[in-house]
Formats: C-alpha cells, structure tokens, sequence
C-alpha cells in the first residue's frame, strides 16, 4: 500500500503543523521564517492550506496523510491503494503531486485499477485535449514526431487514426528523421 507509515511520525508531523499554524494566526512567527530562509516568497500558510487550486485528476498527498497519495476527481480526494493502481491512471502522477491541507476535503472510495484500451506499436496517435502533437507508439512508449517532414520519413500515410488518454503511456524519446 501507499499508506505505510508509523503512527509516531505522523504524531511528530501533526503537532509541528498545527504549532505552525497557531502561532502564524497569532503573529509570533514572522514572515521571513514562513518564507524560510534563502530569500524565497512563497506563503507557508497558503501552501498549507489552499486547496482550491487543485485540478481534475491530479495526485495529491496530504499534510496529516503524507504517505497517502489520492487523486482528486469529482471533488474528492480517493486513494490510490498501490503504485499499479495510480499507474493506471497516469503514468507520471508523481511529477505532479500536490502537498495540501486535506482537512475540510471530502474523501471518496480508494481508485480502482483501470483498464485501458490497448493501442498497438506502430499506432499514428494523438492525445485528449492536446491533440496538435502526433505521436507514434513504440514498445508502449509514446514518441512524438516533432515535425511532419520526420513523420513522414517513417509513415508515408503519417495522420493520426486514434486519439488515446496519454497519461497512461510513458514518453519515449522523440522520433529524428529516418535515414
């Protein structure tokens, strides 16, 4: 599971949150140390609690559930119950995490594993939503064709004929021009 860890650290987290909170509500801890050290402003504050920025599908880990990792869909927060699972859903869900205050969010049920239509090696595709980059399939891997010169040194008949949900694909490396 996702959800490991002992009850100690999340004690030991829990308690430094919640001082950090109340004393930043009563102005003891000023405004470089919510910035830290080094100059950077960003409000700890905001970070810690803003949770309305977060878009459809993105992986999320919470402040008091650090080891837990959920996908916010439909307005709520649902667990992602193993690595297969949350890969099934979006092959890079790491590289996007957000780091809430999940406190006044409402849970869902756990995600369940998804199952994605296969798309042949060799398949001309492109993706939802983004459908101005063409891509090819190879060994899973999406490999995009960043030109239709380099497209069509592979595929004289290059044009897309499938859209597909790319995040559950990895990237492979971009395709060059065929010698």
């Amino acid at each position: 599971k996702l959800c490991l860890i002992s009850f100690m650290m999340k004690a030991v987290a829990s308690i430094f949150l919640y001082a950090v909170l109340i004393l930043s509500n009563v102005g003891i801890v000023t405004g470089s140390f919510l910035r830290g050290h080094g100059g950077h402003h960003h409000d700890m504050r905001r970070i810690l609690t803003d949770s309305t920025a977060l878009k459809e599908g993105q992986t999320v880990t919470c402040y008091d559930r650090e080891e837990c990792v959920f996908r916010w869909t439909n307005g709520k927060l649902r667990g992602y119950p193993s690595t297969q699972i949350a890969n099934s859903w979006k092959v890079r869900w790491r590289d996007e995490m957000a780091h809430v205050d999940c406190v006044h969010l409402p849970f869902g049920e756990d995600m369940p594993l998804k199952i994605n239509e296969p798309v042949d090696d060799g398949t001309i595709v492109t993706c939802f939503g983004n459908e101005e980059k063409v891509y090819i399939i190879e060994n899973g891997a999406l490999r995009w064709f960043p030109s239709p010169q380099i497209a069509e040194s592979w595929e004289h008949h290059w044009r897309p004929n499938k859209v597909v949900d790319c995040d559950v694909f990895p990237f492979g490396p971009d395709m060059a021009m065929n010698s």
